[in-house]
């Protein structure tokens, strides 16, 4: 029986590994621009700007995505741009600031926002402009050819240039 791991050269390995690593990074950017996205596209769509114009999840009808309240639990890129209501705000001496959360958050009643300083950036980041399940598939399928490719072709232009250089 031919065994990938142990019989593949070093080229088809890292192609195939290339390969895996592309795909994966593909499906979080598309998991990040289209699933986690929701949450900031409806906080910008609602205008919630500031405290008083915070929306809980619920109001957003995004209350039961897992996915969102994992980000927003979290200290991640998410939550640096969306602010909760209840965040106490550590401000440095050099003019930043970070969040610090004293308690957990209860996605029931926690109100959620984005400051006006932070829209654009949001904006930008979890865009979902070019980034649909269509070229989802596309960028898979590009990233298999290329490395089908080289698994392929390398070897034999390998195998000339030894020809050629014993002539």
């Amino acid at each position: 029986m031919w065994n990938f791991l142990t019989n593949a050269s070093t080229l088809e390995l890292i192609a195939v590994s290339v390969f895996i690593g592309a795909t994966v990074a593909s499906i979080c950017v598309y998991i990040n621009k289209n699933i986690i996205g929701k949450a900031v596209r409806a906080l910008i769509a609602a205008n919630a700007c500031d405290t008083e114009s915070a929306k809980t999840l619920s109001e957003l009808g995004l209350a039961k995505n897992l996915l969102i309240r994992r980000a927003l639990a979290g200290k991640g890129a998410l939550r640096k741009l969306v602010n909760e209501v209840d965040d106490r705000i550590v401000m440095l001496p050099t003019g930043s600031s970070y969040f610090e959360r004293d308690k957990s958050v209860d996605f029931s009643t926690a109100r959620f926002y984005i400051k006006e300083e932070n829209r654009i950036r949001a904006e930008l980041r979890y865009s979902a402009k070019g980034s649909d399940l269509i070229m989802l598939i596309i960028s898979i399928v590009i990233y298999f050819a290329i490395a089908w490719m080289i698994v392929l072709l390398i070897p034999y232009i390998y195998d000339l240039f030894i020809k050629a250089v014993n002539v």
